[in-house]
């Protein structure tokens, strides 16, 4: 929902718009994908952060049940009724996976 095209043109964030720049880091490489690197600098002062891996990656892994509420956003954001209907059986049969003994009723969901 937050990059649908109706939010992003909300005018409360679009001041920002000319305050920003987006500065590769050349002490990351081009291809990496994990790592960011932010500096804010406001009235002369900056706040820098880093980030060396990104949340979701095998070295910061989502909970369970974060990795369960992104599926249900992704699934809301699709727009499909039907896959809504399935997404809670979806959860339960891929969270009990190793107790599913025909792989056949997951994929029928699917």
């Amino acid at each position: 929902e937050d990059f649908e095209e109706d939010r992003v043109r909300q005018a409360s964030g679009n001041g920002l718009i000319g305050k920003v720049r987006v500065v590769a880091d050349p002490a990351i490489p081009e291809r990496d994908m994990n790592r960011a690197r932010l500096v804010v600098r406001y009235k002369g002062a900056a706040i820098e952060k880093t980030v060396e891996h990104m949340r979701g990656s095998p070295e910061n892994p989502l909970t369970v049940e974060e990795c369960v509420q992104k599926f249900f956003k992704c699934v809301d954001y699709s727009g499909l009724a039907d896959a809504r209907a399935k997404a809670p059986l979806i959860v339960e049969r891929v969270l009990s996976l190793e107790r599913v003994e025909d792989i056949g009723d997951l994929m029928a969901l699917l």
